[in-house]
């Protein structure tokens, strides 16, 4: 196909493929050859659009590539450079646009674009740009309702309209819009419900529906409503687990029941440290075979490296030591491993430095290694508040107060809304006199936490340490929260 160049069918169709290949490789989480993918079939689009002005029957063969699913972020984790694939993606959606109007009668085109918006909008999130990520998200959803109303017999819009709903539900959950949140995730459940229900031979359907539980059970955190979400995760992992009993071949159904028994981690652990564990380790084990079964993808040494570091901060209210230290370990090899591979990736540089603060013994050489991990990682991607959050903190480790403030500013700026880095600010404008900013940032990162994070360990540990700074009441733990709420639930 690429030496006969003279054949536009044959390009048309050449220049289709790129689109499916993206498609597949986002499927299956190879996020960075999904979005070269997309690169190399709009580079051969603009070239038939030159060559071929005229030809909509050339152009009509690019429709229809999209088929239903999560946006990057929904999914687990973004592209490595999401600026880049907003581009890649913002540029495919103009295109399409394009397409659309030329075409109308091509329905192909228009969920191809309810796709690309949802793409972007989950993309849009993640780089902090919520009103243009609800824009995006919401140009979807009307896309894939005008598509349904108009084909109700055809699946695949219905699937495309409960991942519009899925990605608005993710997105007003991160803006601390829960009731909203929550009625766009039912809405998206409902759909996926009846997909599965209606064509139970699709396993496309059946992981929806499955990626619906496991997006509710979030929602349900969010509310505290905890006795719930853990059965929400339960149902999303019998789903995952029948996959993986069909189609063992697969490794996205492997790593979805691995994931899924992870996140099962963080509500079991409020009632029962013991089945916390197991669960946890149930997840490390699919994750070590799936990383043995294919060492060339890096996100499943990504994930390990992760749920390593969760272990090591499970078993620290225990006095195994020596398991702690171990698993500390093991994840801090595992993302040295996947630096030393691809040095110049950013988002491993931030990781290391992150696991390099949160070690069971911190020392003064791992909190310089982190601030010039940190450092690279911020001249790499000025634009991402992640990596000034993480250097603010190491300057703040290593006591250097202003160079803190100035570092967690940016990271204001670039409205990452986390909540560690109010913390963090707090703390170092206490260390700097200033007592009155202190209690600010204190004051806005406790409301911001028990409204939108009020079962995040990571968070209750830094409130403790500013409340003691701070000289402030001890703060509620964790565990206080969800006694509260099981008495409401019974």
């Amino acid at each position: 196909l690429e030496q006969r160049v003279e054949d536009p069918l044959l390009q048309a169709e050449l220049t289709a493929s790129y689109f499916r290949v993206a498609h597949i490789y986002y499927a299956v989480g190879a996020h960075e050859e999904a979005v070269r993918a997309l690169e190399s079939g709009l580079d051969r689009t603009e070239r038939l659009l030159r060559e071929h002005p005229s030809r909509p029957d050339l152009h009509q063969r690019l429709a229809g590539v999209y088929k239903g699913g999560q946006a990057f972020d929904l999914g687990g984790r973004p592209p490595f450079y999401p600026p880049e694939a907003l581009r890649t993606l913002q540029k495919a959606a103009s295109t399409w646009e394009r397409f659309g109007r030329e075409n109308p009668a091509v329905l192909g085109f228009r969920s191809d674009l309810a796709g690309l918006y949802i793409h972007i909008g989950g993309l849009q999130g993640t780089l902090g740009q919520p009103a243009d990520a609800l824009a995006s998200l919401q140009k979807a959803c009307a896309l894939c309702a005008e598509l349904v109303r108009e084909n109700p017999a055809v699946p695949d819009y219905r699937a495309g309209l409960a991942s519009g709903h899925a990605a608005m539900g993710w997105l007003l959950k991160r803006a601390g819009r829960l009731p909203e949140a929550y009625k766009a995730y039912s809405q998206a459940l409902e759909q996926s419900e009846k997909l599965a229900a209606d064509f139970p031979a699709r396993p496309a359907y059946q992981l929806e529906l499955g990626d619906g539980y496991h997006a509710l059970a979030f929602e349900l955190a969010s509310a505290g409503r905890y006795q719930e979400e853990e059965k929400a995760f339960r149902r999303a992992l019998a789903i995952f687990t029948k996959l993986v009993g069909d189609f063992p071949t697969v490794p996205a159904y492997r790593e979805k029941m691995g994931v899924t028994q992870f996140n099962l981690v963080a509500v079991l652990k409020l009632t029962d440290r013991h089945a916390a564990e197991t669960a946890c380790r149930q997840a490390l084990a699919v994750l070590e075979r799936l990383a043995t079964d294919f060492p060339a993808t890096p996100s499943y040494r990504e994930r390990l490296a992760s749920y390593y570091q969760q272990l090591s901060l499970l078993l620290r209210d225990t006095d195994r030591t020596r398991e702690v230290e171990e698993a500390h370990h093991r994840a801090v090899a595992l993302q040295e491993g996947l630096l030393a591979d691809s040095p110049t990736r950013h988002r491993y540089q931030n990781r290391l430095a992150v696991l390099l603060l949160t070690g069971p013994a911190l020392q003064l050489p791992e909190v310089r290694r982190a601030i010039e991990l940190a450092r690279e990682a911020v001249a790499g991607q000025p634009e991402n508040g992640n990596y000034w959050k993480t250097l603010g903190a190491a300057h703040y480790r290593v006591g250097d107060w202003k160079a803190a403030v100035a570092a967690l500013q940016k990271s204001v700026e670039f409205r990452t809304t986390r909540g560690q880095n109010w913390f963090f600010l707090a703390m170092a404008h206490w260390q700097l006199g200033e007592k009155e900013l202190a209690r600010k940032w204190y004051d806005q990162a406790v409301q911001w936490m028990e409204k939108t994070r009020p079962e995040d360990e990571e968070l209750h540990r830094l409130r403790a340490e500013a409340a003691t700074l701070l000289g402030l009441p001890d703060p509620p733990t964790k565990g206080d929260i969800p006694k509260k709420d099981q008495k409401k639930s019974q």
